[in-house]
């Protein structure tokens, strides 16, 4: 009988390696083109939100904190069904 392991992943020699080096890589990509596609998103509005350089607004971190994680999720779900980080099984 197989561990749980070696139907996952195909060996016991891997031990999942491979999945968290995937998974870490697309999670990072996923973190930079929210960042950079924010940030042009924020230019294209004019919309600036400096927290060290002016006072606490609320509303404007509310904004700048919402719009980076929607993107994030979107690029985290995209990357898991396309490219070199697609998921095996669809999912």
């Amino acid at each position: 009988m197989r561990c749980m392991a070696e139907r996952v992943h195909g060996s016991r020699a891997s031990n999942g390696t491979g999945f968290w080096r995937r998974t870490g890589l697309r999670r990072l990509v996923a973190v930079v083109l929210a960042y950079v596609t924010s940030r042009v998103v924020f230019g294209l509005f004019e919309f600036q939100y400096r927290p060290f350089d002016e006072s606490f607004d609320l509303g404007k971190l509310a904004i700048d904190l919402g719009v980076f994680v929607v993107l994030y999720v979107g690029f985290e779900r995209l990357l898991r069904r396309v490219g070199p980080f697609a998921a095996k099984g669809g999912g």
